[in-house]
């Protein structure tokens, strides 16, 4: 399979950088759908308890029925502050990760990247002011 998007593997602090930002937005990614997912079920969970709440005299099985929806509201919010936590930890790792890694990227690795270009610029403009032509990737060939 050929991929259209390439991958900066040039550079480890680049790929710590990048890893941590996807790291972020799935973070982020999840915290959304636990949110919406969380907010859905307790929404019908309450609307059901609400019919419940609303009859005057309540049978056995309503009397469970309606023990059962408490429940399962309260355990669905025991599970959105687990999942929240979890959550927050991940997008907490990925911060870390992301901003030591753009942070080194920019201290360690550039400066040496700009020092490069600017020799390679020198470098050019002294082989021009000598009146030599610069051929990128030529090939000398032995005899010709």
């Amino acid at each position: 399979m050929d991929s259209r998007i390439s991958i900066p593997t040039d550079n480890i602090y680049k790929f710590y950088a990048l890893f941590g930002l996807a790291f972020c937005v799935a973070a982020l990614t999840m915290f959304v759908l636990a949110y919406n997912s969380h907010f859905e079920s307790t929404t019908e969970l309450s609307m059901q308890l609400a019919k419940l709440d609303t009859l005057a005299k309540l049978t056995e099985f309503e009397e469970a029925q309606k023990k059962i929806l408490e429940k399962q509201i309260e355990i669905g919010n025991s599970n959105k502050d687990f999942y929240m936590t979890i959550i927050s930890a991940s997008l907490g790792f990925g911060l870390v990760v992301m901003i030591s890694g753009f942070i080194r990227w920019h201290y360690k690795v550039q400066p040496q990247i700009d020092k490069m270009m600017a020799l390679k610029i020198e470098q050019l403009q002294v082989e021009l002011s000598r009146g030599k032509k610069h051929v990128p990737f030529s090939r000398r060939r032995n005899g010709a």
